[in-house]
C-alpha cells in the first residue's frame, strides 16, 4: 500500500506512489514507476478516457494481425463487464460493431457505463478487504489515513471509518469497516494507474490472446540481453526485415533416438510436433551487420539466441490510418552459412529467396515461424500467392515468401541474449540457456542429438566450474566466504 514516509507531493492538493508493474521474471531495474494519486472525485473523468480509448481500437477486419480483436478488454476486464451489464448482452464478433456506434453516439449510456465501472471496482476491492483485515503493514496505518484525509483522498465519514485504527504496525488488530476506505482507493488506483502505466512498456494490449498471455509475455519486455549499436555506415542498420513462415511439423515417432528410448518421456509429446518453435534462420551477412554493433567478441558464426519486442506498423486497409501493434520474437537464430545451406540444398533456395528485393523491400534478414512470432503475427489472407509459405511443402525451387508476411523491425528493439560461439568469460553468455537449443538444432538435421547432448552438458558443466573458480579467487579466503 502506500508509503507515507516516501510520499511526495506532485502539488498542494495531489500525492504520489509507487506503481507496479505487472509481475514478470526479470525486471529488476524496472519495478515500477511514480504516478500521480488518483481522487475519487477524478474517478469518472478517468474512466471515460478508458472507456473511449476501447471504443476507438482499429477495427481487426481491417488490419492483418493474428488474435487481435477490437471489442476484447484485457486486463480492464471490469469495464468490459460494465459494458455488457449496461447494454444488457455479451460483446460477440456479431453484434460489438452496432453496440459501440451506439455507446460512441451516446454521452448517456457511457455516463452509465462509467458509474457501473467504478461500483464494479468498488465491489472487487472487498475481495482485497477480507485478505488484508488481519495482515500486518510495514506502515502506520493511522498515519495514512490522517494523511490522506487532509488531501481529500477519503471523506470525513471514511476518516471517522480509520479512527480506531492502531498507531503500532505491530497490531494486526484492523476490522474490515477500519481499512475499507484505504484499500478501496488502493485498489482502483492500483487498477487504473497499472493499466496505463502497463500499456507504456507493452503497447496494446489486444494484440495478446489473453489476459494470462500478456502476463507471460511480458517478460520479453523486460528481457535481458546486449543491444547493437545502430548507424547505416559505422554499426548495425537502423531496421531489418523478417519474414514469418508456418512450421515444419515432424510426428512423435520421429523424434531423436534419446526421447524414442524412454517411454515415458515419449509420451509426454503430442502426435504432431512443431519442431522449429524456438528457433529461425539468418542471412550470414545479416549476422555480421549486428556484430557490427557490438564487438570482436561477437562472432556469429552458426547460431545465438534473440529477443524482439518491437511496436510494428500496421495499415488499416479501408481507412489507412496507421497503427502500431506489439510484436515479439524470441529464439535462436541459425546463420544460413555456405557451409550449412551446401549440406542441405533447401536451405540454399530459402537463402536465395531471403536476399532477393521484391516490391521495393530490403531483402529478409531473418526468416521465422508462426510458433517463434509470439504476438500479433500476420495472419494467412486469400488469394493468388498470399498465403503464408508452408515449409513443408514448400521449401523446394517453388518456395516464395511474399510482402504479406514481411515484418520491419527496428534495430532497437532487438537484443543479442546469447551467443555460443563467443568468448566463454564475456558476461553475456548465459550458459543455462543451451539446454533449449539440442533437441530444436537435431531435429533440424544440424547434429546427432545424442552427440549434442553430451557436448552441450560439458560445456555447462565447464562454464560452471571456470565461474565458480573465479567466484572463489576472488570472494574465498582460507576455506571462509570473505564479501
Amino acid at each position: 500500500m502506500y508509503n507515507s514516509a516516501e510520499t511526495d507531493e506532485y502539488s498542494d492538493d495531489k500525492l504520489s506512489y509507487v506503481q507496479s508493474f505487472y509481475p514478470v521474471a526479470n525486471r529488476p531495474q524496472s519495478p515500477g514507476a511514480m504516478v500521480t494519486l488518483i481522487k475519487p472525485t477524478e474517478y469518472k473523468e478517468i474512466s471515460r478516457k478508458i472507456l473511449l480509448q476501447l471504443l476507438a481500437q482499429p477495427d481487426h477486419n481491417n488490419i492483418n494481425v493474428s488474435d487481435y480483436k477490437k471489442y476484447k478488454t484485457i486486463n480492464m476486464e471490469s469495464m468490459g463487464d460494465a459494458i455488457d451489464t449496461i447494454l444488457g448482452v455479451e460483446r460477440t464478433e456479431e453484434n460489438f460493431r452496432e453496440n459501440y456506434n451506439k455507446i460512441q453516439n451516446s454521452s448517456e449510456l457511457q455516463d452509465r457505463i462509467i458509474e457501473q465501472f467504478i461500483k464494479n471496482l468498488e465491489e472487487e476491492s472487498k475481495v482485497y478487504v477480507n485478505r488484508l483485515s488481519t495482515m500486518k503493514f510495514g506502515d502506520n496505518l493511522k498515519t495514512v489515513a490522517n494523511k490522506l484525509a487532509s488531501y481529500k483522498y477519503i471523506t470525513k465519514e471514511e476518516k471517522e471509518q480509520t479512527a480506531n485504527l492502531p498507531y503500532s504496525y505491530r497490531d494486526a488488530i484492523h476490522t474490515n469497516e477500519q481499512i475499507e476506505p484505504l484499500v478501496k482507493l488502493w485498489f482502483i488506483n492500483n487498477y487504473i494507474n497499472g493499466y496505463f502505466l502497463n500499456q507504456i512498456a507493452v503497447g496494446n494490449f489486444n494484440a495478446f490472446s489473453s489476459a494470462e498471455v500478456l502476463e507471460k509475455r511480458m517478460s520479453t519486455v523486460f528481457a535481458p540481453g546486449i543491444k547493437p549499436l545502430t548507424d547505416k555506415e559505422f554499426f548495425s542498420n537502423t531496421e531489418f526485415n523478417i519474414a514469418i513462415s508456418t512450421d515444419p511439423i515432424i510426428t512423435r515417432e520421429e523424434l531423436s533416438d534419446v526421447i524414442q528410448e524412454i517411454p515415458e518421456l515419449k509420451e509426454q509429446y503430442p502426435d504432431t510436433i512443431d519442431i522449429a518453435d524456438s528457433a529461425s534462420f539468418i542471412l550470414p551477412e545479416t549476422a555480421f551487420d549486428i556484430s557490427k554493433g557490438l564487438s570482436d567478441n561477437y562472432r556469429f558464426n552458426k547460431v545465438f539466441k534473440a529477443s524482439v519486442y518491437a511496436q510494428r506498423k500496421v495499415v488499416d486497409s479501408e481507412t489507412k490510418e496507421e497503427h502500431y501493434i506489439p510484436f515479439i520474437k524470441k529464439d535462436a537464430e541459425i546463420v544460413l552459412t555456405d557451409e550449412l545451406v551446401n549440406k542441405f540444398p533447401k536451405l540454399l533456395k530459402m537463402r536465395d529467396e531471403m536476399r532477393r528485393t521484391f516490391n521495393g523491400k530490403l531483402k529478409v534478414d531473418v526468416l521465422t515461424f508462426n510458433s517463434s512470432s509470439k504476438v500479433a503475427r500476420p495472419e494467412p489472407v486469400e488469394g493468388i500467392n498470399k498465403s503464408i509459405p508452408n515449409v513443408n511443402s514448400d521449401f523446394s525451387e517453388s518456395f516464395e515468401l511474399n510482402n504479406e508476411y514481411i515484418v520491419q523491425i527496428d534495430r532497437e528493439d532487438y537484443r543479442v541474449q546469447l551467443n555460443p560461439d563467443s568468448d566463454t568469460a564475456i558476461p553475456t553468455t548465459l550458459s543455462n540457456q543451451y539446454v533449449s537449443l539440442i533437441n530444436t538444432l537435431a531435429q533440424q538435421g544440424l547434429a546427432n542429438n545424442t552427440e549434442w547432448t553430451a557436448e552441450i552438458y560439458s560445456a555447462i558443466a565447464f562454464l560452471t566450474e571456470k565461474g565458480f573458480n573465479t567466484f572463489k579467487q576472488k570472494y574465498v579466503s582460507n576455506g571462509k566466504l570473505d564479501i
